[in-house]
Parts: C-alpha cells; sequence; structure tokens
C-alpha cells in the first residue's frame, strides 16, 4: 500500500507512515537476534564460556601445601651428634586445580652445625622423607627451623612453607663425660685431703 493510496486527512497518513516505520524496526530487531537463535545461539554461549575461563586458565596454576609428619607437637628431638628423620607430605590439590610439576625442597637458614639432605629432591609425588644431622657442638635447646618447597609452572613460582621446632638434646656420651670428670675431681679433692698421690 502507498500513501497516495489512503483516502482521509494528513492524520490518516502520517499514522500509516509511523506504522510503517516501526514495522521496519521491528523486523530489524528481529534480522539481528535470528543469528543467535538455534545452533548460533550455543556457538555463542560456548565461545562466551571459553573467553571466560579459558583465558584466565594460566592465573589460576594450581597451589600445594606442605605438612611434616613429625611427633604430636610438631617437634623433632635429635641428640647431639645424632641423625634424625621426618617424612615431608605434600598436598598438590591445596587450590582447584592440581598442582602437577615438581617442587624443590629446601630448609631456610638452618644453622652452621645442622646439615640435612632429602631421600628425593625435586619432589614429583606426594612425600619425601629429611635426613637431619646434628653436630656435636650444637647447643641444646629448641629451635625454630622453617622448610620451604617452590615450584614451577609456566613461568609462575608456587610456594609454600612449614615451620617445626627442632629440639636438641644432650648426648649420653656428653653427659657421661661430664659425670666422669666430676669424679675425678672429687677423688683428687679427697686424695689432697688425705695427702695421698693419685
Amino acid at each position: 500500500m502507498r500513501v497516495s493510496d489512503i483516502t482521509g486527512n494528513n492524520a490518516d497518513k502520517k499514522q500509516f507512515l509511523s506504522s510503517c516505520i516501526h514495522t521496519k524496526c521491528d523486523m530489524s530487531h528481529q534480522f539481528i537476534i535470528a543469528p543467535l537463535t538455534g545452533t548460533a545461539k550455543y556457538i555463542f554461549l560456548l565461545s562466551f564460556i571459553f573467553l571466560l575461563f579459558g583465558c584466565n586458565s594460566n592465573e589460576n596454576p594450581g597451589r600445594f601445601e606442605l605438612s611434616l609428619l613429625t611427633s604430636l607437637f610438631g617437634d623433632i628431638s635429635i641428640g647431639q651428634g645424632k641423625t634424625g628423620m621426618a617424612i615431608v607430605s605434600i598436598n598438590r590439590n591445596a587450590g582447584s586445580l592440581e598442582f602437577v610439576p615438581t617442587i624443590d625442597m629446601s630448609l631456610i637458614d638452618p644453622p652452621s652445625w645442622l646439615s640435612y639432605k632429602f631421600e628425593k629432591n625435586p619432589v614429583k609425588g606426594s612425600n619425601s622423607t629429611i635426613s637431619i644431622d646434628i653436630g656435636e657442638d650444637a647447643k641444646p635447646g629448641i629451635y625454630r627451623i622453617i622448610l620451604r618447597g617452590v615450584g614451577n609452572t609456566g613461568g609462575t613460582l608456587i610456594e609454600d612453607n612449614v615451620t617445626f621446632h627442632l629440639v636438641v638434646e644432650k648426648s649420653e656420651s656428653n653427659n657421661n663425660n661430664r659425670s666422669n670428670n666430676a669424679m675425678i675431681r672429687i677423688k683428687n679433692k679427697l686424695f689432697a685431703l688425705l695427702n695421698i698421690n693419685s
């Protein structure tokens, strides 16, 4: 229908033109929305999900947590000149993703009289054993030790630390030597009082 075919006043013609404009607008909206229906709609949704989660996958490389299987109170007791061992457990599912790379283990700034080694290092699995050697010159007491694990995934360093207390005990040989030395000093004093040559 054309505008010239409409009989009546100008108001009728304006109403006809307005309805045509609205009809074209509705058709244009349908043309835009139509490709997003059916298969195209699912492709659009899958692309959006990929952009939302897939692009951020490198920002979440996973996480791990260390724990030390020691005594009930979290201590390791070792005598002077002795060796002690403990198991290091690794939880590779501490985050939303599993942490797959190997983990390098070490102690942070241990005392000079302490030496250590791991059964396996770097660690590929979920545990390792640490051996700690205490020097004979170590002073008995309680020391705070930090165990560190570091993994590298895609250039991102992931780290976790666990703190434990190392209890250095007096060795029996040192105690025996001190007792013997004390007995010798007492003996010498007695001999001196009695004027007896030892």
